[in-house]
């Protein structure tokens, strides 16, 4: 742990708390503390010593962590006051420098009173010194230019960053205000970052609050139980190696991935997975990897997959790795998902899905992937045949796991039992982990129990973990399983184990076989909350009995960066025999069903208004899957039923998924519930949804470029309309999609009355409907027919709005579109300034198409100010941007400026 002290200071600041962090028995053994001194003195009269700058510091902070750091693993930084600039400057000159991919050893920022708007306190003495030429001070008055190019580094590149590349390394950074801190205002704490918290004390005391001690410990035991997950109240230990790490990210290779951890429950496969690598090696563009469910299919892919990355000496073969599990819609549509996600070519979602197979052959055959598919069955695969037949091998590869082997030219590796040692290994890796105090230590060559049930589960890795889950749990222990499995019928032994199990969630109690019931439902993880909320327990009852399920190795913990807590997940064919309980009870079926689809629609209706708050995106993000599977399961239950009330249900989950399928690309799934919504308004006779949805799929064909379809759906919400009730919000649906596609057929005249009379009745909201998004069309509409004065006046009412109603991604958005129409007007002092706020409102938000067009904007400020260092740099970053979006044309004016500023830079300082 380095400690930071700030200005006018010394290591000495942090004795306090130093001292309690050696008293503490668990952060005494886990961490190191390394403070680090930097001359910070107010004035310094020798001529011969200087007083250090931010860029030294930071590089001095370099050092310290290259050097005397460096036999760590895991490193935290905690800054105090000034500190937490240097620490910033040092993110920001690594990030520049393209050695972002070395602070992935940085697992945790704390930064405590940090100054982030600067220090106005005695500011006006300060600037009348002026003797005092102290850099250090200069860099903490408000509005330092250096400061705000080093956040907006931050923002971008270490806060808001999703992967670890040669300019970004995620790294959580904890931003914490003293409450009566006059030094440092508590707006000034936050700055320009997304959020900040309070402690108790002024700016030197919050150093010695007893809570300021807890909250550090909170986050530095985060770090050191990253390695495991504990159950309830630290009592049972949930199996790291059960546990998979959902994120995408590179390692030092440079590759982009989004692989789970390694697998360590993988014994006895040293031949599977030499063949598996000689078939990714070879000739062969697929490589199928088959075998009964429960043998370990994933699990040898996984590996395969990690030694690919690992082949550093001979190089890796790959510039990606996409891991695709096994879909719920359309194939296609999945493995465009996770491609889009990995190489953050976003745009590949907004795509038609008949065009989505071309865009993904022709970027596989550009950039070298390994395609993991991992249970696909041959229907799925067949869906895929024509887009894999054009795929280039020499390019690319598909490596699927099956339970059978597939057709045609593949390079095939079959799973079987483990042998004798590779059972016994994993029996007895079982046996410690369930605590199996009995058989811990026993000889497999003559304990004849254990002899029995390796004999009865056949080397069939699953049945061996279920078969000691149960021996864990039953009184009598591993002689009961291996009496059950002897009388199970030949072939039936499996089946027989999850009898057992289900047997034992009996013995649990009320709830506990209503829990994986649920579970068994969904289609794929489920978090922890919605579980428990389905089933109706207590928090506290949950947790004891999720952590007495999960001794019974049904269940699964996955664990993301976003849900430390873990999300639940049954294996396929452990889910596949509870649903076959369930179809034996048909009621129960139903109600579970009808309380997931109450959970989910509430959910996603709770965070539908994304423009408001960045962060319910990221939570419909983590649960869009079962969202979406659930809203077309209520549409079954809608038309199986005819209730109006469920047919309802399935128009809502379309309103309430609007904005957020919208911005983040997912227009296929906007249309497929658009479509289902269509069908239940159709069923109760409600002309209004139905014209509301047509609008809604009008905007995608639209913004497609699908016109012929975009002006189908325009009549459809007319004809609807006239069937209807008229009010204001269709009648205002109607008039924008016909100016949005006027607009895009660039009639700007036509465009332009039709917004007008749009912004007549639009509303004082921050969603696509309101007042400051119609200001923003009508600003754009003034912009391409040359009244740019017009423009300004009407996007800064839209900022003014968006300001007022505090939604950070309209105002990004207003921001941008003002400092183009300033920039249009000659103003480009005034231009480069809202480009620069949009930047990094628009970086918080994730909102990429702002970032690329404040970068293209700034680049060409720069560009006209003869700046083409900076033209450069921010056209390049525009580039790429525009790349990721599908937007050739930007793209192509992006590059233009590159090449500009190539021309006049030396050496090739641009790429």
């Amino acid at each position: 742990m380095i400690l930071i002290h700030g200005f006018v200071s010394s290591s000495a600041t942090w004795n306090s708390l130093s001292e309690k962090i050696a008293a503490d028995p668990v952060l005494s053994v886990g961490f190191d503390i390394i403070p680090m001194d930097y001359d910070s003195p107010k004035i310094r009269l020798n001529p011969l010593r200087a007083i250090p700058d931010y860029n030294v510091i930071a590089d001095s902070l370099m050092t310290l962590i290259e050097v005397e750091a460096a036999g760590y693993e895991s490193v935290v930084i905690v800054s105090h006051s000034q500190g937490g600039l240097i620490v910033q400057r040092y993110l920001s000159r690594m990030s520049n420098a393209g050695r972002a991919h070395e602070l992935d050893r940085i697992k945790s920022i704390v930064m405590l009173a940090c100054p982030n708007s600067g220090s106005e306190i005695a500011l006006v003495l300060r600037k009348m010194a002026r003797f005092w030429r102290n850099p250090q001070e200069r860099q903490l008055r408000p509005l330092d230019e250096a400061v705000s190019d080093a956040q907006r580094t931050v923002l971008e590149h270490i806060i808001y960053a999703r992967s670890v590349t040669a300019q970004s390394c995620p790294i959580p950074i904890h931003l914490y205000a003293g409450t009566s801190d006059n030094v440092v205002v508590p707006a000034s704490a936050r700055g320009p970052f997304p959020a900040v918290k309070a402690l108790p004390g002024d700016h030197f005391s919050i150093l010695k609050e007893s809570r300021t001690f807890s909250t550090l410990r909170h986050h530095l035991l985060e770090i050191a139980d990253s390695a495991s997950v504990r159950g309830v109240k630290g009592d049972v230990d949930i199996d790291v190696r059960k546990v998979e790490v959902e994120a995408q990210r590179t390692d030092r290779t440079g590759l982009l991935h989004n692989l789970s951890t390694r697998s360590v429950e993988f014994f006895d496969r040293i031949d599977e997975l030499q063949r598996t690598i000689d078939g990714l090696l070879s000739p062969n563009k697929l490589v199928c990897i088959s075998g009964m469910g429960g043998m370990g299919k994933t699990a040898l892919a996984n590996v395969a997959a990690w030694r690919m990355i690992e082949r550093e000496s001979d190089g890796v073969p790959f510039n990606s790795i996409v891991w695709c599990n096994r879909p719920q819609t359309i194939p296609v549509v999945a493995l465009v998902d996770v491609i889009a996600e990995v190489s953050g070519h976003e745009y590949l979602r907004s795509l038609r899905p008949e065009v989505m197979g071309e865009r993904i052959v022709d970027y596989l055959n550009a950039t070298p992937t390994l395609v993991v598919l991992d249970d696909f069955d041959h229907l799925q695969m067949k869906s895929l045949h024509s887009m894999i037949d054009r795929i280039d091998a020499r390019k690319s590869k598909f490596l699927v796991t099956s339970r059978h082997r597939l057709d045609g030219d593949s390079w095939s590796v079959e799973l079987g039992g483990l042998d004798e040692d590779g059972s016994a290994a994993l029996l007895f890796d079982e046996v410690r982990r369930r605590g199996l105090v009995s058989l811990d230590g026993a000889d497999p060559q003559a304990d004849h129990h254990v002899i029995e049930c390796l004999a009865a589960t056949g080397g069939w890795p699953l049945a061996i973990k279920l078969a000691i889950g149960q021996a864990r749990l039953s009184a009598e222990g591993l002689p009961s399983v291996v009496h059950r499995l002897h009388n199970a019928a030949m072939g039936e032994e499996f089946a027989e184990i999850l009898d057992m199990a289900w047997a034992s969630l009996g013995e649990m109690g009320l709830h506990a076989r209503d829990i994986v019931l649920a579970m068994a439902l969904h289609p794929g993880a489920v978090s922890r909350v919605a579980i428990r909320r389905i089933v109706d327990v207590d928090s506290e009852s949950f947790a004891l009995l999720a952590s007495k399920i999960t001794q019974t190795s049904l269940v699964e913990i996955i664990v993301s960066n976003h849900n430390r807590d873990g999300r639940l997940r049954l294996h396929s064919l452990t889910r596949a025999h509870v649903l076959r309980k369930l179809d034996g009870m048909p009621g129960k079926r139903a109600s579970l069903e009808a309380r997931i689809i109450d959970y989910y629609l509430g959910y996603a209706d709770h965070n539908a208004d994304v423009y408001l708050d960045a962060e319910r995106v990221l939570r419909l993000d983590e649960e869009r899957e079962n969202i979406l599977y659930f809203a077309r399961v209520a549409a079954e239950h809608a038309l199986d039923s005819g209730e109006p009330k469920k047919h309802e249900r399935v128009i809502s989950f379309s309103k309430s998924m609007t904005s957020y399928l919208w911005g983040r690309g997912y227009w296929h799934e906007r249309i497929e519930l658009c479509n289902l919504a269509l069908e239940s308004a159709d069923a109760i006779g409600s002309f209004n949804d139905s014209a509301e949805q047509y609008a809604l799929i009008g905007r995608v064909h639209t913004w497609r470029g699908d016109f012929t379809e975009a002006h189908a759906a325009l009549r459809s919400v007319e004809e609807h309309m006239r069937r209807g009730d008229s009010d204001n919000t269709r009648e205002r649906m109607f008039e924008r999609l016909k100016g949005q596609l006027a607009c895009r057929e660039n009639d700007h005249v036509a465009a332009r009355t039709l917004f007008r009379r749009v912004l007549g009745s639009a509303p004082a909201t921050a969603d696509d409907d309101g007042r400051a998004a119609t200001l923003v069309e009508l600003g754009c509409c003034e912009m391409h027919l040359g009244n740019n004065a017009s423009a300004v006046e009407l996007l800064s009412e839209a900022l003014e709005l968006d300001n007022l109603l505090d939604a950070p991604e309209g105002a990004a958005i207003s921001l941008c579109y003002l400092a183009s129409a300033l920039l249009a007007e000659g103003d480009e002092r005034a231009a480069e300034k809202k480009f620069r706020e949009a930047l990094v409102l628009a970086t918080r938000v994730q909102r990429l198409s702002t970032v690329a067009r404040c970068q293209l904007g700034l680049a060409t400020i720069a560009d006209n100010a003869g700046d083409f260092t900076a033209s450069a740099r921010h056209a390049s970053s525009a580039r790429e941007a525009f790349a990721k979006l599908g937007m050739a044309t930007m793209v192509r004016a992006a590059q233009a400026l590159t090449d500009r500023a190539a021309e006049f830079l030396i050496d090739g300082e641009v790429s």
